[in-house]
């Protein structure tokens, strides 16, 4: 048994001999303000659009507009829409894949059921495995230690779920404590913003509301405007409504487009229906519809390598009939886009009698 050290023991110690025999290392410091060369810059991504021309990959977007004109009814049709697929607003500029999305809200959870359910039911509910919720918003500000940054950037990790985009509803919850005029903390707090998006790889959308005396600018700091990639404003407290686009920090700034608030057909609640764009046309809708279809049709029959179908067999399973040589022409088109969730191999089809005939192409969906 080792006998008890005193004091005058401790004292002894040659303390650099300790430090210099440790062997814990020292921590390395992250150089930050590292000057880059012009091949650096020119081999950063692109842009990655999750709605083209509309919000992408670690995006901050603001969803305001006063009490009543439908904001909310808009993130929900996005939502449904951007799950299966659809486009935005029924025009085909836009476009997207099937994303995922996570809604982030502390009140109003009966209204957010009975409005989804409208949305899915209007749409379709293929796409509602790409919806999530949670029933709390966390604290941008830090006032709050059980709903921390840190807390819900793990416990959203951890549950497997990747969204695309990350919706909290509103804005005056993420940053409770705060002051909401003050622009050295707004700045912070779109900080802590920033990290959620590219910590969890998504966009980040918030709903906010519109100031008391001007009813298309954003309440509160200007540094939230500032500080966002994407600003889109919603006004009309009847039908029509109307969305515009107030900021998109990269792409060209669109012009605005109407909907209506109706009644779903349960008249539990109510949808959002889009008027027809200068830019969308019977044939764009139609397009879409089949487009869709086949879709749908891939991830009910094709969702591994092994289960590919043909054009033939696609196109004989499809509900919204098409000219079979478009469809070929775009699954295709669609198979060699690196960004697209369909899947193309070459198998080796039989003949009506049973013999082995030509390899052809088939095609499957791949959502991992």
């Amino acid at each position: 048994m080792h006998a008890h050290r005193t004091l005058k023991d401790f004292e002894r110690i040659d303390l650099a001999k300790l430090i210099v025999s440790s062997e814990v290392n020292p921590l390395e410091s992250k150089s930050v303000f590292v000057p880059q060369t012009y091949e650096v810059l020119l081999a950063l991504r692109d842009k990655e659009w999750t709605v083209r021309e509309l919000f992408g990959r670690h995006d901050l977007m603001m969803v305001f507009g006063d009490s009543a004109t439908g904001k909310s009814f808009f993130i929900i049709d996005l939502i449904v829409r951007g799950a299966r697929g659809m486009n935005i607003a029924n025009d085909p500029r836009f476009r997207c894949q099937p994303f995922r999305s996570l809604y982030c809200t502390e009140e109003g959870l009966t209204g957010l059921k009975s409005r989804v359910r409208a949305a899915f039911d209007h749409l379709g509910e293929e796409g509602s495995h790409n919806f999530r919720w949670i029933a709390s918003v966390p604290n941008l500000f830090g006032g709050s230690t059980d709903k921390s940054v840190d807390d819900f950037i793990r416990e959203v990790k951890a549950s497997g779920f990747r969204p695309g985009l990350i919706i909290f509803d509103t804005l005056a919850d993420a940053i409770a404590g705060a002051e909401e005029n003050d622009n050295g903390q707004a700045t912070l707090m779109m900080a802590e913003a920033r990290r959620i998006a590219t910590e969890l790889d998504c966009a980040v959308c918030f709903l906010h509301h519109t100031g008391k005396a001007d009813k298309e600018t954003q309440r509160g700091a200007s540094a939230f405007r500032a500080k966002m990639d994407v600003s889109i404003c919603v006004t009309g407290q009847a039908n029509p409504r109307t969305m515009s686009c107030d900021k998109l920090k990269e792409g060209e700034r669109w012009s605005s487009y109407t909907f209506d608030i109706i009644k779903s057909e349960d008249e539990l609640s109510a949808i959002l229906v889009w008027h027809s764009s200068r830019l969308t046309t019977k044939r764009d809708q139609t397009t879409e519809l089949w487009q869709s279809s086949i879709l749908q049709t891939l991830r009910d029959n094709a969702s591994m390598s092994e289960r590919a179908m043909s054009v033939k067999e696609i196109f004989n399973a499809t509900s919204y009939p098409a000219c079979e040589k478009t469809a070929r022409r775009w699954l295709a088109t669609e198979a060699n886009n690196p960004k697209s969730v369909i899947r193309k191999e070459k198998l080796q089809t039989m003949s009506r009698t049973g013999r082995p005939n030509k390899f052809a192409d088939h095609y499957w969906i791949d959502e991992s």
